[in-house]
């Protein structure tokens, strides 16, 4: 257990939040932080983080990742066989790379967005109306958003987070 000192609104406040895991999961209670680094081998990583978040960096080999962010500039996920999920109200771009594992994108109703989609046997599933479709980048809404998926045989679906 690290416990970090108290912030804003009594949560915890860390300007960088980084670990490196092996067989151990890994809980974020609602932590401001600038920047969220991991790297994790057989654990999960779930959590909260608040606040204007700079970026999100993980690395992970066969378990889940499950986390909730309100304000994101980038993310950057891969990951060997665990599936992803990522929840957020302003997610403004983001990559994810997986052999085996799928991908959730959480977002609020009227989100646009550019999805550039590679798989060599995964499907996507979208919500939205998809404006275009040139190969494998699809526009939704007004496409402010811009993301990228790539996997082997990992899906991928974006979707509206359920309040």
């Amino acid at each position: 257990t690290v416990s970090l000192p108290r912030g804003e609104e009594g949560s915890e406040t860390a300007y960088a939040l980084s670990f490196d895991t092996v067989s151990a999961d890994v809980d974020i209670h609602e932590i401001y932080t600038q920047t969220c680094e991991a790297e994790n081998v057989s654990g999960n990583i779930r959590g909260t983080l608040l606040g204007d978040v700079s970026s999100v960096d993980v690395e992970t080999v066969s378990r889940n990742v499950n986390l909730s962010v309100g304000e994101l500039a980038s993310f950057d996920i891969e990951s060997v066989s665990g599936n992803v999920t990522m929840m957020g109200g302003n997610i403004r771009e983001g990559k994810f790379d997986s052999v085996s594992g799928d991908f959730l994108l959480e977002l609020p109703p009227n989100n646009g967005y550019t999805l550039e989609f590679e798989s060599v046997s995964g499907d996507v599933d979208l919500f939205g109306d998809i404006v275009s479709k040139e190969g494998d980048r699809y526009t939704v809404g007004d496409g402010t958003r811009h993301y990228e998926i790539e996997t082997v045989s990992g899906n991928a679906k974006i979707s509206i987070y359920k309040v």
